[in-house]
């Protein structure tokens, strides 16, 4: 969660926020959790294809993510850390969760 903490420090106005928060998120159904999740993971993997310089997270997050008891997984680790940081931006944790797995955007 080295990255959570990092993005926090890097970025505090991205991670915070007043009236989004991962606590939001929580308080949806499963299924609207999931839906967020699952296109927040695939819009980050996107990005990471179209970067030409992160094809080891891009590979690293198809096999992460591949199946639905993967994906069922990965979305219970998301919301295990979202309730732990309940005030900090839902895409922050998400993105931490990724690159805890898989690296981080910012190294080569």
């Amino acid at each position: 969660m080295k990255a959570l903490f990092g993005i926090a420090l890097t970025y505090p106005q991205l991670v915070q926020a007043d009236d989004f928060t991962s606590a939001s998120v929580l308080s949806w159904e499963d299924s609207a959790q999931d839906s967020f999740f699952r296109t927040s993971i695939v819009m980050t993997n996107i990005v990471a294809s179209q970067t030409g310089q992160h094809d080891h997270i891009m590979t690293c997050i198809n096999g992460w993510y591949e199946t639905q008891a993967l994906q069922a997984e990965r979305h219970q680790q998301i919301r295990t850390v979202m309730a732990q940081y309940p005030d900090l931006h839902p895409q922050a944790i998400i993105l931490a969760v990724i690159q805890d797995a898989c690296g981080s955007f910012g190294e080569e």
